[in-house]
């Protein structure tokens, strides 16, 4: 999802930059972050040139790459927040927004 964008678009450490160009100049950029609500479920990718996406949340366990979204905090990046079971979590500090990742499964 894009949460800013313009080429004065400044993004938070936890956000993927993204910039369109055309020869050499600047077009767009754009700050992305997860498009997911609570229970959505998504692929970790172990490549840093493969994006990480959504996946289809199983009762499998062991598959430690695909993680479930336990919470989506748009009013704080406080990861202490974040419900016991919590595996990784993204706090964007510079939005105030916080998700929590726990196993799928």
């Amino acid at each position: 999802k894009v949460v800013a964008a313009g080429n004065d678009a400044v993004c938070d450490s936890k956000e993927i930059e993204y910039t369109e160009t055309s020869g050499s100049d600047t077009k767009t950029k754009l700050c992305l972050t997860y498009n997911v609500v609570e229970g959505d479920c998504i692929t970790l990718s172990t490549q840093s040139s493969t994006p990480d996406s959504k996946a289809v949340c199983s009762t499998k366990t062991g598959d430690e790459n695909t993680v479930k979204v336990l919470l989506v905090d748009g009013a704080s990046a406080d990861d202490s927040k974040c419900p016991d079971g919590t595996v990784y979590a993204v706090a964007a500090t510079s939005r105030n927004t916080l998700i929590c990742f726990g196993a799928n499964g």
